[in-house]
């Protein structure tokens, strides 16, 4: 670890859970190893640095004690104008052309829409609003992060990235997403996304030297107003020396990246026109035999000026592009509706 000059602070809470956690400490960039104890947040691009929180102080708040911790916000450097609708169209056509003439199968689109602060609610209020996320969505991931001189995020996702008790795992692949009012069924398009998630964890775990994986059937999850189609895969961890090798080896998944890994990272960095940061990275706790990560899905940066609200959607040799585009308008709502 390194450079612990930096301080910050960690609101969560867990999924199913009532508990309210707040997590402070220094924040310092992970080396080679995780620490005994902590909170990690990743970046999408794990070439950049991974921060981690040191459990100096942890206590469970009530809900109607959250307000009166620091928040401090700066300016960004991602663009004032959002990703317009011609333009994310136009990503999305290049990367079905792609996916027609290479070795692509499946690559994630990602754009992100910028609320200036004059038009949030009058009585907007930070914490306020995280409880408001902690209420209506019982069954996700919902955190409110703070570095101080660094960066400020919240978020409610319904992804599991990697969840650990003693040397029992688990992990999910989710993908395909629906409203979910929606009689219709999930359809090849997105069977065949949510499969690409699936295989790309089942030959990770290969590789990681895991056997006896164990996956389940898959259903449909619920996600605020949305629903996915998600398969439980569980493991040991038996067989693994190094956890945190494990899970640099698992992100990012396909079902923030694409299929395969490396060529879906790549056509990511050449066409996106922003740089995600922290967005479809994942997040944390953590301690000697136990971990809960989540991947920064659902999720948006503040600044003193403006917020900014990132999505994603699942692109196939399959897709159109007008669907894709409202499939991230559905879930830039998760967090939208609660702002204006």
């Amino acid at each position: 670890m390194k450079n612990k000059d930096s301080f910050g602070w960690c609101l969560y809470r867990l999924p199913g859970s009532t508990e309210i956690v707040r997590v402070s400490g220094p924040i310092s960039e992970v080396s080679e190893s995780l620490p005994h104890s902590g909170f990690v947040f990743a970046p999408f691009d794990s070439s950049k640095k991974t921060l981690i929180l040191e459990n100096r102080q942890s206590e469970i708040l009530n809900p109607d004690s959250l307000s009166g911790l620091p928040i401090e916000l700066i300016p960004g450097s991602t663009p004032n104008q959002s990703i317009t609708r011609k333009d994310y169209l136009s990503l999305t056509e290049k990367a079905i052309r792609a996916l027609h003439t290479g070795r692509l199968r499946k690559v994630v689109t990602a754009r992100f829409l910028n609320i200036s602060i004059n038009s949030l609610k009058k009585d907007f209020n930070l914490f306020q609003y995280f409880g408001q996320l902690c209420q209506a969505y019982p069954g996700m991931f919902v955190y409110l992060w703070q570095h101080s001189g660094g960066q400020t995020w919240i978020g409610a996702t319904p992804e599991l990235l990697l969840s650990q008790r003693g040397i029992s795992c688990h992990t999910v692949a989710l993908a395909g997403t629906r409203t979910l009012s929606s009689a219709v069924h999930f359809s090849v398009k997105e069977r065949e996304e949510q499969q690409w998630v699936l295989r790309y964890l089942k030959e990770t775990l290969e590789d990681a030297g895991i056997q006896n994986v164990s996956v389940q059937k898959t259903t449909e999850s619920k996600a605020g107003n949305l629903k996915h189609l998600v398969t439980p895969v569980s493991f040991s961890l038996g067989d693994v020396d190094d956890r945190w090798l494990l899970i640099k080896m698992l992100h990012p998944t396909p079902a923030v990246c694409g299929y395969p890994q490396q060529e879906a990272f790549q056509f990511i960095k050449e066409n996106e026109s922003f740089d995600r940061s922290f967005y479809s990275g994942f997040l944390g706790s953590f301690d000697h035999d136990t971990m809960d990560l989540f991947v920064n899905i659902r999720s948006m940066q503040l600044h003193p000026d403006r917020l900014i609200l990132y999505a994603g959607a699942g692109i196939t040799s399959l897709s159109k592009p007008e669907a894709e585009w409202e499939e991230t308008e559905r879930k830039l709502d998760t967090l939208r509706r609660f702002l204006v």
